[in-house]
């Protein structure tokens, strides 16, 4: 499959996964009885993992073919997005929080962390749908 072909690949799963976690933000976890809701924010985080490797992939694909860049890391490559401009100083730095809150759930497990991460997904979420529409409006060189 050509490059242009692997990236749109890469942005569709994105798209995907973020899909299906924006729709967990859809129903008040205070409706459910504490076990339910610990199942809910467990799955909410563990997509949220996913999708925010889903998500520096599609980004280091587009860099590849429209910028012949090649970051071998989620760091390098949100970094180089930014440096390219397709995002600003604000998305940057989520961006940022979103890839160091990753790497503290696959780590570390402590419960006053995964509280704390979980309060920010949803504006996690907001920055990764921003990101989507970034992705899917982008000329392919």
């Amino acid at each position: 499959m050509e490059q242009a072909g692997l990236y749109r690949a890469k942005v569709t799963k994105f798209k995907q996964a973020l899909s299906g976690f924006s729709k967990l933000f859809e129903k008040d976890l205070m409706l459910f009885d504490p076990v339910i809701n610990d199942v809910i924010m467990n799955g909410q985080l563990q997509k949220f993992e996913y999708c925010s490797e889903l998500m520096w992939k599609a980004i280091r694909a587009l860099l590849v073919i429209n910028n012949d860049i090649s970051p071998s890391s989620p760091r390098g490559a949100i970094k180089e997005f930014f440096n390219c401009k397709y995002i600003n100083t604000e998305q940057y730095e989520v961006l940022l929080n979103i890839l160091d809150d990753r790497n503290k759930l696959s780590h570390v497990y402590n419960e006053n962390i995964f509280k704390e991460i979980h309060s920010r997904l949803d504006k996690y979420n907001n920055t990764m749908k921003e990101v989507l529409t970034i992705l899917e409006n982008v000329s392919i060189s």
